[in-house]
């Protein structure tokens, strides 16, 4: 989905487009045509564009992808335009870093910086962030009024307790009924009415929902699974780290998967040469490991790499990442 902009003062859109995005289409363009908004889509997403654009018609409401987020944070180009008008950003399609939430609220503190949840299963969205809450920065909100969650298991299928990670289930009439001409899919989503959404998720006391990962990414060292996500976030706090993303990848030695992670650096560091780099490196991965728990330390290293693979809406391609590149290789030969 292109970045969106919204202005809610006038009943008029403009160069709107099909959204292929189900969020995009149903909770931000049809919703936003029914109460009167003035949209402005890009074909093709440029910063500076989009920054003119907004500074132009006096936004009021961004739609955005974390990638932009980053860049709306920590890009000089941003810092360039006058964005006073923003009231609100919404940040979907990926979770946001808590460390980058921050950062956007340090850039634009007039502006309420708030997350959404959802799947195209489940009609584009199922959990948002109303009120700003900094408490809650990194998490994607609550629940939506009239929807069902369940945190579960997904081995023994029986609700975890709170504060502990498990597979997200929901149920509510944002559920679909089913894939179309696909039974066998439509059972394997579907266990007794909840539609298993994949995320592994915990809630804290106030009911706020943090993503920790996909399930079928999550990293299994000796028994213990480690949500990359976790790692990645604790990566994204060292000054030197610009982006972060690991993955697993499996030691004979040990016969186990370990983590293993890229980083992007700071222009500076990034380009300083690689014997150079390897100190700058080794530093990160000391100090990342000192704040993490046995099992989560970082045995299979920390590598640079500038330009991490990710969708147009930010999401990590792991599978895309040179060490499982290499794994699929080896797996051929």
């Amino acid at each position: 989905m292109n970045s969106l902009i919204m202005r809610a003062t006038m009943p008029v859109r403009v160069n709107s487009r099909v959204q292929c995005h189900c969020y995009g289409l149903t909770l931000v363009i049809m919703s936003g045509m029914w109460a009167g908004g003035l949209y402005c889509s890009l074909s093709a997403f440029d910063l500076e564009e989009f920054c003119r654009k907004s500074s132009e018609i006096k936004v009021t409401d961004l739609h955005i992808v974390p990638p932009v987020a980053l860049l709306l944070a920590i890009s000089p180009v941003a810092q360039k335009y006058d964005l006073a008008s923003l009231q609100r950003i919404v940040i979907s399609a990926a979770p946001l870093k808590k460390s980058i939430q921050h950062l956007l609220k340090k850039r634009l503190p007039h502006a309420s910086v708030v997350q959404g949840y959802g799947l195209t299963e489940c009609s584009g969205g199922v959990i948002h962030q109303i009120d700003e809450d900094e408490e809650a920065f990194g998490s994607v909100g609550k629940l939506f009024a009239g929807m069902e969650g369940r945190l579960v298991d997904p081995k023994t299928h029986k609700d975890v307790v709170l504060g502990e990670e498990g597979e997200l289930w929901l149920r509510g009439p944002l559920v679909m009924m089913g894939y179309v001409n696909d039974p066998d899919a439509t059972a394997k989503t579907f266990t007794d009415g909840w539609i298993k959404s994949g995320d592994i998720i915990k809630m804290d006391s106030n009911q706020n929902i943090w993503v920790t990962d996909r399930l079928k990414e999550m990293i299994k060292y000796k028994g213990n699974q480690i949500a990359p996500s976790e790692l990645e976030d604790i990566l994204l706090r060292h000054p030197e780290v610009t982006d972060a993303a690991v993955c697993a990848v499996y030691d004979d030695s040990q016969a186990t998967e370990v983590p293993f992670a890229y980083v992007s650096l700071s222009p500076k560091t990034a380009g300083l040469a690689s014997s150079e780099k390897q100190p700058v490196l080794g530093e990160i991965r000391a100090r990342i490991d000192g704040q993490l728990a046995g099992h989560k330390k970082l045995r299979g290293g920390v590598f640079h790499l500038q330009t991490l693979p990710k969708t147009p809406t930010g999401k990590i391609l792991r599978r895309l990442l040179p060490a499982k590149l290499n794994e699929q290789r080896n797996s051929r030969l």
